[in-house]
């Protein structure tokens, strides 16, 4: 009986948290797009944008960032996923934040949300790039 009932806990867990691809394996063409250029360089709005999920950790829908900063490339680049219990990460991805230098030396960042509630997590994500740490979207 404690059998059955692993089984049954196991697949309804699976049912509930949904089985996702890697947030690797997604095209450019399965994410929404948003853009915006800043006249500051890429590290300091990098920095910005870390910032805001860490002024952000308890608000769900900032998400759980993994990111890195590739100084020879002048580029930035973050994983977003879904916020489960106490802040930790679900393998449930949101979308992805692209940091990069352009030739005029400002700074273009690209967001890219994977569904309409991670769309709506854009907005704030473009937000934290500008320096502004409003944890909760707006419509």
């Amino acid at each position: 009986m404690k059998g059955v009932i692993s089984i049954v806990s196991v697949t309804l867990l699976f049912f509930i948290i949904g089985c996702h691809k890697p947030i690797g394996q997604y095209q450019e063409s399965e994410f929404t797009w948003k853009e915006k250029e800043f006249k500051t360089n890429y590290q300091e709005i990098y920095r910005k944008i870390n910032d805001g999920f860490r002024n952000c950790s308890s608000s769900y829908l900032s998400g759980v960032p993994q990111g890195n900063l590739y100084t020879d490339i002048k580029k930035g680049h973050f994983d977003i996923y879904y916020q489960g219990y106490w802040g930790t990460k679900i393998n449930r991805p949101m979308g992805v934040i692209d940091v990069i230098e352009n030739r005029e030396g400002n700074t273009v960042v690209r967001v890219g949300s994977l569904d309409r509630l991670s769309e709506k997590a854009a907005k704030m994500w473009l937000d934290f790039a500008a320096g502004k740490y409003i944890c909760k979207p707006e419509d």
